[in-house]
């Protein structure tokens, strides 16, 4: 069985010498622009309201890139997964 995480890193010290807000705000803040620039550049249509996760992910990944935030993907196993996302105390 395949999996995968797509993940990003962003540096606190770098987004706030670049913006002057938390990297937080930035993370939170960049990929509703990107999902508003996908609608108005004709990469996502349909009538409704939609979830990101169901409309076609590649130009909104390849954007979000663009716009600061980077991402990487890592393949690996269940049992790795697992361990990954375990509640440590």
């Amino acid at each position: 069985e395949k999996r995968a995480i797509i993940y990003n890193v962003c540096d606190h010290a770098d987004c706030y010498k670049e913006t002057g807000a938390q990297a937080v705000s930035y993370t939170t803040g960049v990929p509703p622009v990107v999902g508003a620039m996908m609608l108005f550049k004709g990469h996502w249509k349909g009538k409704g309201v939609f979830n990101v996760e169901q409309l076609p992910s590649k130009p909104f990944m390849d954007e979000i890139g663009k716009q600061g935030l980077p991402w990487h993907l890592k393949e690996m196993k269940a049992s790795d997964q697992k361990e990954l996302f375990a509640v440590k105390t």
